[in-house]
């Protein structure tokens, strides 16, 4: 089941990755395609842009005038309006490995305590240890990345990780009961 579920994030994964990249694509198309048009506004944008971040007007015409001279407008638009660049789009295959390979490890990992053929209330209890450590691992991880506080993000993580493990067990739990009735009756 693990595998499958990890099968279902790579392909999931992928055309994810793949439709988000398609849809960078024909924003930058579309944005290079005005900055052709009308440069001038989009010059005038940059200049705006670079007074909205506190520069003083006339080094804000100069950036802008600059940018327009190098062909650099498009970039600049496309960074500043929509946070794209040219190096961050992704490639969709390395994105579904990564995905696939990190799904692999979080069921792996957790059950391993279970196929080692521990008793089953020592291997849940170790199971949930082996979940936090990973949860607090990425978390801590993520936290990073977007520059948040970490403490907070691994609690979140954490705390959201058991409540869905919590209700999983008690789905497991409900099911086992309701076919246990369909079998007696």
């Amino acid at each position: 089941m693990g595998f499958a579920a990890t099968l279902s994030t790579v392909v999931g994964s992928y055309f994810f990755t793949r439709t988000e990249k398609r849809l960078k694509e024909d924003i930058l198309k579309r944005i290079r395609l005005t900055c052709d048009c009308a440069p001038e506004a989009y010059q005038q944008r940059i200049e705006k842009y670079m007074k909205n971040k506190n520069y003083d007007p006339e080094i804000a015409k100069t950036i802008a005038l600059e940018a327009f001279e190098k062909n650099m407008i498009e970039r600049i638009i496309a960074e500043e309006e929509y946070g794209i660049g040219e190096k961050n789009m992704g490639d969709p295959f390395v994105n579904a490995l990564q995905s696939g390979f990190f799904k692999t490890i979080g069921t792996i990992l957790p059950l391993l305590p279970f196929l080692a053929g521990y008793p089953v209330d020592f291997s849940i209890v170790v199971s949930v240890a082996i979940t936090v450590v990973l949860l607090s691992v990425i978390g801590s991880l993520a936290a990073v990345v977007a520059q948040v506080d970490v403490r907070k993000k691994v609690i979140e993580l954490i705390m959201a990780g058991l409540i869905l493990s919590g209700l999983t067990f008690l789905l497991g739990k409900l099911t086992s009961i309701l076919i246990g009735m369909i079998q007696v009756v």
